[in-house]
C-alpha cells in the first residue's frame, strides 16, 4: 500500500477532489487530500461537502511566498453569490477581477505547511499537486523550488505549465519564460488534468490511468 499525498490548490467547489477519490478506488494507495482555497466561502462549502471523508482536509488559506494576510479580489465572472467566484485572485491587476471588491485572507507558503506536517520526506510516497490559483502558481513554484520540494512531486497538474493565468496578469507576464525555465531546471513537467467535457466517468478513468502510470514509475525508480 503506497501512501499518496494530494495537494489541491484552488478548490472552488472541490470537484477535482471527488474525481481523484473515485479514481483511486481499488488501487493500492492510502490517499491523503489537502485542499487549499483562499476564499473562506469556498473552504466552508468544501468542508461541509467532504465532512464525512476522514482523509480530506480543507485549509482556508492563500498559497503565497510569505505567511501573513493578503487581499483576495473578487472575480467578475461570479456565477455563485455565496462564493467569490472562479478567477478570484490575490493579484489586483488580473484582468478579470474587481479591484474594489476584496476580502482579507490568511496566507502561507506551501512549503511551511508541508514542513509543519512532515510531508514529502519519504521517497516511497506518491506526491501529487494540482494548482489553479489564478497567478499564484508563480509564488508557489518559487517557494517549492527554493525549499527543495518541487522535484519531490511525481504528478503535477495545471494549465499550460502553470502559466495560463499568469498571461492574464500584466505584472506576471514577463515571468512566464522564467516559470518554464524553473520547471525545466528541476526536471518537472506540468500536465493538464485530463477532463472530458460533461463526462465525469471518463474524466475519472483518465485520472486513474495517470495515477497508475505515476505509481508504476515510482516503483521502477524506487
Amino acid at each position: 500500500m503506497t501512501e499518496m499525498h494530494y495537494f489541491d490548490l484552488g478548490l472552488f467547489t472541490g470537484l477535482e477532489i471527488q474525481y481523484l477519490l473515485d479514481a483511486v478506488v481499488g488501487l493500492s494507495v492510502n490517499l491523503h487530500v489537502y485542499g487549499f482555497d483562499a476564499d473562506p466561502a469556498s473552504a466552508k462549502y468544501c468542508r461541509k461537502f467532504y465532512a464525512a471523508r476522514d482523509n480530506v482536509e480543507i485549509i482556508n488559506c492563500a498559497v503565497a511566498r510569505t505567511s501573513g494576510t493578503l487581499k483576495l479580489y473578487r472575480s467578475k465572472k461570479n456565477k455563485r453569490k455565496d462564493l467569490l467566484g472562479q478567477g478570484s485572485s490575490i493579484y489586483a491587476d488580473k484582468r478579470n477581477v474587481l479591484r474594489d471588491q476584496s476580502v482579507t485572507v490568511p496566507a502561507m507558503p506551501l512549503s511551511k505547511f508541508i514542513a509543519d506536517r512532515g510531508l514529502l520526506a519519504d521517497p516511497s510516497h506518491l506526491n501529487v499537486i494540482r494548482a489553479n490559483i489564478e497567478g499564484a502558481e508563480w509564488d508557489m513554484a518559487l517557494d517549492l523550488a527554493e525549499s527543495g520540494l518541487l522535484s519531490k512531486f511525481d504528478l503535477l497538474w495545471g494549465g499550460k505549465q502553470w502559466c495560463r493565468d499568469m498571461s492574464k496578469i500584466p505584472s506576471l507576464r514577463p515571468m512566464q519564460v522564467e516559470m518554464r525555465a524553473l520547471l525545466n531546471k528541476h526536471g518537472v513537467r506540468v500536465v493538464p488534468v485530463p477532463y472530458v467535457r460533461r463526462n465525469p466517468e471518463a474524466t475519472t478513468a483518465r485520472i486513474r490511468v495517470q495515477v497508475q502510470e505515476a505509481l508504476a514509475k515510482k516503483i521502477l525508480d524506487g
